[in-house]
């Protein structure tokens, strides 16, 4: 597997698109990103009778992890990981996606003038599995998994001026030829314009209810990404 990036007016389907719609008015959007290969690539050993997903989340007395996230997945995907038939769905430039909202470690405090009038901060996150031999990414870098450590406590001890590191304390240097997208970034650049060499981002239409569908309302941060999955 690999992780890797689709067009943004690519979509996901209906019932994904509105669970990230509804969370995309309040909260923070990541794409981490991986990818799948083709059924080509795989063993001859492969796991289409698997059912390891479902035995993962099945209660046998015994306390288990329990997923928290809302799949869509195509059925090559379903299969090759043992998932259940009601995650199937006419997926398109994406093998599946997997949305959640978590709570982060920290609080925004300061609310209405007073120091101690706090709220737990959460994020809506979006995990996009890509089979790179039907859909190819634009790779700015050799590196093959990255993740933003936003739960270190470095992110506490980085200046409040933001010309000392313009990007932030945990940002990556682009790749050597890479042109970092001044406007629209994250601390994370895998992918860049093949042309242009300029960094590539995710944008989102989610806001938009009208006009073209190629509109733009905003973009999403990158938390990392892993290839070769």
């Amino acid at each position: 597997m690999h992780t890797i990036q689709t067009q943004p007016n690519q979509p996901l389907s209906a019932r994904a698109l509105g669970s990230c719609a509804a969370a995309l008015c309040t909260l923070w959007l990541t794409l981490p990103s991986a990818a799948q290969p083709s059924s080509e690539q795989q063993p001859a050993a492969s796991n289409q009778s698997s059912r390891r997903y479902e035995v993962n989340q099945t209660f046998d007395g015994r306390s288990f992890l329990k997923d928290n996230n809302v799949w869509v997945v195509n059925r090559q995907f379903a299969d090759l990981f043992g998932m259940p038939a009601a995650f199937i769905d006419d997926v398109q430039g994406v093998a599946a996606a997997a949305f959640r909202i978590e709570d982060t470690s920290y609080q925004t405090c300061g609310m209405g003038g007073r120091a101690d009038a706090c709220y737990r901060e959460q994020q809506c996150l979006l995990d996009l599995y890509f089979d790179e031999a039907k859909t190819p990414l634009p790779w700015a870098t050799d590196i093959k998994s990255f993740w933003v450590p936003h739960y270190s406590s470095m992110r506490w001890l980085r200046s409040p001026d933001p010309k000392e590191r313009p990007h932030g304390m945990l940002a990556v240097e682009p790749t050597p030829g890479v042109l970092r997208n001044e406007v629209l970034h994250s601390a994370v650049i895998p992918f860049a314009d093949p042309t242009t060499k300029r960094q590539a981002i995710f944008t989102t239409n989610a806001k938009i209810e009208g006009g073209h569908s190629e509109s733009v309302s905003g973009s999403m941060a990158i938390f990392g990404y892993t290839r070769n999955f």
